[in-house]
């Protein structure tokens, strides 16, 4: 089983008869995975939310829109997600995220120019690439903490495992369980196994990137 917590392009907007170019290797290798038998759970990041059906139809893929899930694996209770819902802390970032998944907005963005959207994307990319407040994270002060904490009051959860911030951290929070921020993919083995009984960074079988 592989998790993929979002993020995992830098921009994705897929429409009815094209889906975006550049990412034609990585496809490749998970339409192989699936193809060998590792089932595959997409959830959606803010810069990979625009699918429609292909990941589905084409890799084989589920694909979540929830904000996280709670699954059973070897043993241990785990809540998985992208993270930037739960963890956003301003009034402008809820105003992002809200903008970001609204159906109205995402079909009018469909309908504009395909290379002024790609071009004006991968400019806001590189920014909040570029930027360290964009993916500022707080251990002993961040929503994203506070919410694992109260969830974890009322549900029995071992590890909790987000994405969005692009730092790789670990720390134990309140009821004992702990939390995983995972790092950025594309920096080197940013990646969990949860193979065993203990969570390691040793790849498949259960591996969250």
């Amino acid at each position: 089983m592989l998790y993929l917590l979002g993020d995992i392009f830098d921009f994705w907007l897929e429409y009815e008869d094209e889906i975006p170019s550049g990412y034609e290797s990585v496809l490749s290798e998970m339409k192989a995975l699936a193809r060998s038998g590792c089932k595959v759970k997409f959830f959606r990041g803010n810069h990979d939310y625009w699918t429609l059906d292909y990941f589905q139809r084409e890799l084989g893929m589920e694909v979540f829109s929830e904000p996280y899930l709670i699954e059973r694996i070897n043993g241990m209770d785990v809540c998985v997600g992208h993270g930037d819902v739960v963890g956003c802390r301003t009034l402008k970032e809820r105003i992002t995220f809200f903008l970001f998944r609204n159906r109205f907005l995402i079909g009018v963005l469909r309908r504009l120019p395909r290379r002024w959207i790609s071009a004006f994307a991968h400019r806001w990319s590189a920014r909040s690439r570029k930027s360290s407040l964009g993916y500022l994270f707080d251990p002993e002060n961040s929503e994203l903490r506070r919410f694992c904490e109260k969830l974890g009051r009322t549900t029995h959860v071992d590890h909790f495992i987000f994405g969005h911030f692009h730092r790789r951290i670990s720390i134990p929070i309140e009821g004992g369980a702990l939390l995983h921020i995972l790092g950025d993919w594309s920096d080197g083995e940013n990646y969990l196994n949860l193979s065993g009984t203990n969570i390691s960074g040793l790849g498949f079988p259960n591996t969250i990137i």
